[in-house]
């Protein structure tokens, strides 16, 4: 399957992008593969506004969890997520795995 993109758009300008890859039948995780928000949106409520319709559709489509990388270093990043109420569940080198009970 293919990931569903969601974007978030102030006026014609894009200002954030989230992929999830919800199609697995067998799993009840979905997955945010691409999470970002131009620099001159941060700090403004559109990463909540984003991460919100990520999760609305990850439940509409019936998935108890939604999980996430994120590389260990992306501190920024890191914060909101604990803040969005995702858990590291594991770490693999480089990066920290997280996720979301829906």
């Amino acid at each position: 399957g293919l990931a569903t993109p969601i974007t978030l758009r102030d006026q014609q300008n894009l200002a954030g992008l989230s992929l999830l890859y919800l199609y697995d039948n067998f799993n009840d995780s979905g997955f945010i593969t691409y999470f970002a928000l131009l620099p001159d949106y941060w700090g403004k409520g559109y990463a909540e506004k984003l991460m919100g319709e990520s999760i609305r559709l990850a439940t509409d489509r019936g998935k108890k969890f939604l999980k996430l990388e994120v590389d260990k270093t992306n501190y920024r990043a890191i914060k909101f997520y604990k803040k969005s109420k995702f858990n590291v569940e594991s770490e693999n080198g480089v990066s920290l795995i997280m996720a979301l009970k829906l």
